[in-house]
């Protein structure tokens, strides 16, 4: 479990998150709402190492994770890995290469290992046979689905989702969210996912939070958020 308490973080003389307490349960799917701006991606960015808190604390597994050392972080992202909105793939590497890239820099593995293990993972994301292609060559949906086989590579028991279905035409996006219900199932991730596309709720979410200016204004199941009376809370998601 990931839990966040106190978490409090100013930019440039701005308050982005003000005080955030959140629980990440263990093999469910937690989805942080909310409108461009409101610190979803910043509070992303502190579970993940980014950014260091001005106050509070971040819990993995019951270990305080905020403090870590780049020796403690490297080793945490054998079981922590990160899904960026542009996908991040390196231009210059091929997808082979680039879904191989985690194995080769955190085990020394014989190179039919490697193979057989980045073409379980390409298949599993529907990129078979698209091994050689660079980047450049593939479509973003395509580009999305890369990254998301280089994020299980390692078989990570988190994993964090900046925005994944932004950018998407709906098709993709629902292929895209219906992989991470593959994941859970398969190996048994926990996934936090911040997005704006209150759908994603709907589809996948085991907890829902809604971040509004630096602040949970809400947290709980789907059910419970849909019975909520707050008026801000029903006109975002009525939307």
């Amino acid at each position: 479990m990931i839990e966040i308490i106190g978490l409090k973080k100013t930019l440039d003389g701005t308050a982005i998150l003000n005080g955030i307490n959140l629980k990440i349960e263990k093999n469910k799917t937690t989805v942080v709402i909310g409108e461009s701006g409101c610190g979803k991606t910043v509070l992303l960015k502190h579970i993940i190492g980014f950014f260091k808190p001005d106050e509070g604390e971040i819990l993995c597994d019951g270990k305080r994770i905020d403090t870590l050392s780049w020796k403690g972080w490297n080793n945490l992202r054998r079981k922590m890995t990160m899904v960026f909105q542009n996908s991040a793939l390196f231009d210059w590497l091929s997808v082979y290469d680039n879904v191989a890239l985690p194995l080769r820099e955190q085990h020394d593995l014989p190179e039919n290992e490697i193979k057989e293990q980045v073409e379980e993972k390409l298949a599993m994301v529907g990129m078979s046979g698209q091994e050689k292609k660079m980047p450049a060559e593939l479509s973003f949906g395509m580009q999305k689905r890369v990254s998301l086989a280089r994020a299980v590579i390692l078989n990570p028991e988190y994993i964090l989702y900046d925005e994944p279905t932004t950018g998407l035409d709906p098709i993709i996006a629902n292929n895209i969210i219906g992989l991470f219900s593959t994941f859970k199932k398969v190996y048994h991730t926990t996934s936090l996912i911040v997005s704006h596309d209150i759908s994603i709720v709907f589809k996948i979410a085991d907890k829902v939070a809604l971040m509004k200016d630096g602040s949970i204004i809400f947290q709980g199941s789907v059910d419970e958020l849909g019975k909520v009376e707050n008026s801000y809370i029903k006109k975002f998601i009525s939307r």
